[in-house]
Protein backbone atom coordinates (compact mmCIF):
# COMPACT_ATOMS: atom_id res chain seq x y z
CA UNK A 1 0.00 0.00 0.00
CA UNK A 2 1.31 3.46 -0.90
CA UNK A 3 1.64 5.90 2.01
CA UNK A 4 -0.94 8.29 0.51
CA UNK A 5 -3.44 5.43 0.24
CA UNK A 6 -2.93 4.56 3.89
CA UNK A 7 -3.34 8.20 4.87
CA UNK A 8 -6.56 8.43 2.84
CA UNK A 9 -7.89 5.30 4.55
CA UNK A 10 -7.02 6.61 8.02
CA UNK A 11 -8.53 9.98 7.14
CA UNK A 12 -11.79 8.26 6.19
CA UNK A 13 -11.82 6.14 9.35
CA UNK A 14 -11.07 9.01 11.74
CA UNK A 15 -12.63 12.06 10.08
CA UNK A 16 -15.43 10.27 8.16
CA UNK A 17 -14.47 12.30 5.07
CA UNK A 18 -12.11 11.69 2.24
CA UNK A 19 -9.67 14.17 0.79
CA UNK A 20 -11.38 13.94 -2.58
CA UNK A 21 -10.10 15.78 -5.63
CA UNK A 22 -8.37 18.32 -3.43
CA UNK A 23 -5.69 15.70 -2.87
CA UNK A 24 -2.29 16.18 -1.30
CA UNK A 25 -2.34 20.01 -0.97
CA UNK A 26 -5.58 19.80 1.04
CA UNK A 27 -4.14 17.04 3.19
CA UNK A 28 -0.94 19.04 3.83
CA UNK A 29 -2.93 22.12 4.88
CA UNK A 30 -5.16 20.01 7.11
CA UNK A 31 -2.15 18.44 8.80
CA UNK A 32 -0.48 21.81 9.39
CA UNK A 33 -3.65 23.33 10.82
CA UNK A 34 -3.98 20.38 13.20
CA UNK A 35 -0.49 20.44 14.68
CA UNK A 36 1.74 18.44 12.35
CA UNK A 37 5.39 19.14 13.10
CA UNK A 38 8.21 17.76 10.95
CA UNK A 39 10.54 17.66 13.98
CA UNK A 40 8.10 15.39 15.83
CA UNK A 41 7.83 13.20 12.75
CA UNK A 42 11.63 12.98 12.52
CA UNK A 43 11.75 11.62 16.07
CA UNK A 44 9.36 8.78 15.20
CA UNK A 45 11.03 5.42 14.57
CA UNK A 46 8.88 4.67 11.51
CA UNK A 47 9.60 7.94 9.71
CA UNK A 48 13.15 7.85 8.34
CA UNK A 49 12.22 10.15 5.46
CA UNK A 50 11.50 12.97 7.92
CA UNK A 51 14.89 12.41 9.55
CA UNK A 52 16.51 12.54 6.13
CA UNK A 53 14.62 15.71 5.22
CA UNK A 54 15.74 17.49 8.41
CA UNK A 55 19.35 16.33 7.90
CA UNK A 56 19.37 17.68 4.34
CA UNK A 57 17.89 21.02 5.45
CA UNK A 58 20.63 21.33 8.06
CA UNK A 59 23.26 20.41 5.48
CA UNK A 60 21.97 23.05 3.06
CA UNK A 61 21.87 25.66 5.83
CA UNK A 62 25.59 25.16 6.45
CA UNK A 63 26.54 25.84 2.81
Amino acid sequence: MKPIDLIKQLFLENIQRGIGRRGKPYLANYMLKNGFNIMNAAEHANCPSAKYFIAKLREIALL
